[in-house]
This record gives structure tokens, sequence and C-alpha cells, in this order.
């Protein structure tokens, strides 16, 4: 996970609610900024929930490499199995994202990734709870992360397949 405004909210709650039975797990590879990492770390250690890193190989991937419209759906796929498979092997029952209402209004190819994966949920959704309301929530619990702008994923800022060929 990404401490974005998104994952960071959830991941308080989560802290909240289930105490050291909850874990927040960043997903992490090249097209991961190393400061988003750091700032991860710092961000759990402020909540206080555990906190893992995985790793995750995108570029092994050859349909992502080839930089399709769908790119984000293949990448999320690619995190979130991950996720799945850490959590079945550590005996967790639930995957969660930081999704709400407003991504169903955006094209989120990664969205539909997530869908298709038995044990990911996305609470915020669930509740239904936008953008706003999670960064008032945020504001008022005190997470530095409540004005947090949103940015763009590193691979969608350039053409994999060129950039990987030249």
């Amino acid at each position: 996970m990404q401490f974005t405004l998104d994952s960071t909210f959830l991941s308080y709650a989560a802290h909240l609610v289930l105490g050291g039975n909850a874990i927040a797990i960043t997903a992490v590879s090249p097209t991961f900024p190393k400061r988003e990492e750091k700032d991860a770390k710092k961000m759990a250690r402020e909540i206080g929930i555990q906190h893992l890193l995985v790793q995750t190989a995108e570029f092994d991937n050859d349909d992502f490499v080839k930089n399709p419209q769908n790119r984000c759906y293949i990448c999320k796929k690619i995190r979130f199995e991950s996720l799945v498979k850490w959590a079945k092997e550590n005996d967790y029952k639930w995957v969660i994202d930081g999704g709400n209402v407003d991504d169903l209004d955006d094209y989120r190819p990664g969205m539909k990734a997530l869908q298709e994966l038995d044990i990911v949920r996305s609470p915020m959704i669930e509740a239904g709870l936008q953008k706003k309301d999670i960064r008032q929530l945020s504001k008022y619990v005190g997470l530095s992360t409540w004005n947090k702008q949103s940015a763009a994923c590193l691979a969608s800022r350039f053409s994999l397949r060129n950039s990987i060929n030249s």
C-alpha cells in the first residue's frame, strides 16, 4: 500500500479497530518511487501499525511492458495477486484496498482487477465514503496526509516500450 490519503486513513482505521491484527503492506517495484516507500514507512510508524514491504515485478510481465491502455489493470492485478498470496500464506482472511466512491466515477481499469480477486475488499467504497469525506476524517483524527495530493504512477508518465528498448 502506498500511503496516499486514502490508504493512510484506511490503515489508521484498521489499526484502530483491529490493533495488532492489522498489517499495512506496501507493494514495491521499480514503478514505485523510493520517496513513497520512505513515506509509507514513516506513516506506518506514525499510526503504530505493523508494516511490511512485498516486492512485485511488473516489468517481468510482457503484457505490462507492452504498455497497453489497460496497463493499470495489469499492474494492479500483479500487485494484488502478490498481496493475496501473502495473506493466504499468513492466514489473513481479507486484503483491503483504499478505494473510495469517487474512484468509481473515473476511468480506473485497476478497480476491475480488484473485483476479480476473491479476498480483496474496498471498505471505504462499501461505506460510501468520497475523497472529501476521507480528507475531512483524516484531518479530524490528525493524520498528516489529510491534504496530500494524488500523484500519478511513474509508469503512466512515459512509454514503457520505448524506455525499455532504448
